[in-house]
């Protein structure tokens, strides 16, 4: 929040939450590209041409068939499950191996060892069964990735829209009014409030295990006696402190 006029008997108040549209947007983005990346239904077709020798196409196609990618595997000749480590856990992929090197069943590394080693354990007993003559297997992350990467979308989605208001603070000595306007995506909300009912400003603290965040607040003597200046708390004492700082020195108060 920033002053942007201020005269003997008016000041006006700016507040564009910028960083808040970029953090909701940063946000819905990593939930697309989630979805995007990670989206896919992965489908492994294996023909036997002859005793020993498959024919076999890896396709991955993402959300509603988009981006549709197909591999040709050379002479198939096992699968096996790689693990991924991290302090966040362990996640599990299929890896093909043929004749001309390591094929991953997935790009990517995802949770349930169990399924991914069921996945490996069948094209190994179709690699060692002369007489089945096929085989495919699917793995379907798609919808699973839909509904996780669109947690992120909404609620990225959620704070550039519904907390990024931007808000005009205007107060007028001569009329003794202050007019308090927040303009959103849908539509605008104006508050009006006498100037000599405001008896302080205070900067407000929020805390909790990451810390203390702030917002300014003005204290009136009758009605709805709290009006924060923003509907959220956010960090930065220092920038509130010179608000209110300056906001007294104009009201003429304590």
């Amino acid at each position: 929040m920033k002053v942007v006029k201020e005269t003997p008997n008016q000041l006006t108040l700016l507040h564009r939450p910028i960083w808040l549209w970029l953090f909701g947007l940063i946000f819905a983005g990593a939930g697309l590209a989630a979805i995007a990346t990670f989206g896919k239904v992965v489908t492994l077709n294996c023909n036997r041409t002859a005793p020993v020798q498959s024919n076999c196409q890896l396709k991955a196609a993402g959300l509603l068939g988009l981006a549709a990618q197909e591999t040709a595997l050379d002479s198939l000749q096992s699968a096996k499950v790689e693990r991924s480590s991290s302090s966040d856990g362990d996640t599990f992929r299929v890896v093909l191996v043929t004749n001309q090197g390591e094929v991953p069943f997935t790009d990517y590394y995802s949770s349930g060892e169990n399924g991914k080693q069921e996945i490996a354990t069948q094209i190994s007993t179709f690699l060692s069964s002369p007489q089945a003559s096929s085989l495919t297997l699917q793995q379907d992350d798609r919808w699973f990735m839909f509904m996780f990467g669109s947690v992120f979308v909404i609620a990225g989605l959620a704070v550039a829209i519904g907390m990024g208001e931007i808000v005009v603070c205007e107060f007028d000595r001569s009329s003794d009014s202050l007019i308090l306007k927040r303009h959103g995506l849908f539509g605008t909300k104006v508050s009006e409030r006498r100037i000599h009912e405001i008896e302080a400003v205070r900067v407000e603290e929020s805390r909790d295990s990451d810390g203390s965040t702030y917002r300014v607040s003005l204290m009136f003597t009758v009605g709805d006696r709290l009006l924060p200046l923003t509907s959220y708390y956010s960090s930065g004492r220092h920038s509130k402190q010179a608000i209110a700082d300056q906001l007294r020195k104009f009201l003429q108060l304590n």
